[in-house]
């Protein structure tokens, strides 16, 4: 399963951490030092939630970050989800169950 946010769209990031030594200048050292440089990820924040989706009278499990979760209780399962299918931002199980979903109650 992808570490990505079926909402938001965000996914992990790459980046770094700079590994440093000695004491500040300030606390009387003679300065920090950087020794290296390291590679690293950096995940979202992801939760998989069982969300109820009154248009459609069903439970849906989806893979959300918590921003995600506060756009879902802003404006409703349904209309969020919506939206993420219309951005195709991802191509997960239960986003093509509710694009299916949607043209079948839009007939």
């Amino acid at each position: 399963m992808s570490k990505v946010c079926i909402i938001t769209g965000s996914r992990a990031t790459r980046g770094s951490v700079i590994h440093r030594r000695g004491m500040a200048k300030k606390k009387g050292g003679v300065g920090r030092h950087v020794t290296k440089n390291v590679a690293r990820f950096f995940s979202p924040n992801l939760h998989t939630h069982r969300v109820w989706v009154s248009e459609l009278k069903k439970f849906v499990r989806i893979r959300v970050t918590t921003r995600g979760l506060k756009t879902i209780n802003k404006h409703g399962a349904y209309a969020a989800l919506k939206k993420e299918s219309r951005r195709d931002l991802t191509r997960s199980r239960n986003a093509r169950l509710l694009i299916g979903e949607r043209t079948r109650l839009a007939c």
